[in-house]
């Protein structure tokens, strides 16, 4: 039995404002159905007392600390920037008028 409907792909695919063909949605269904089996198997894994990792090379990348410095005037940040609206950069809108998803 399928635990991945179609009507999931086709919502997944409209939060990504993908337009899917029939024949992507059934590609998709397969792939993830076939996640879903590998998640299984890792699941069916005896992970008792195996400690949990953060990375596979078990090394912790290299911070500087943090210092208070100079920092430039606002007037220096803004003077590249095409508009701009107090102190904040003014961009185009990248989704339409209206849309709240």
């Amino acid at each position: 039995m399928s635990r991945v409907t179609e009507e999931e792909i086709r919502s997944l695919g409209e939060l990504s404002r993908l337009a899917l063909s029939d024949s992507e949605v059934e590609t998709l269904k397969r792939d993830l159905e076939s996640i879903l089996e590998h998640m299984d198997a890792l699941a069916e894994v005896d992970t008792t007392g195996v400690q949990p990792m953060t990375h596979v090379l078990g090394t912790i990348g290299h911070l500087r600390s943090d210092e208070v410095c100079e920092s430039l005037a606002v007037e220096e940040v803004f003077a590249a920037s095409p508009e701009r609206t107090e102190d904040c950069f003014d961009v185009p809108a990248i989704l339409p008028p209206g849309s709240n998803k």
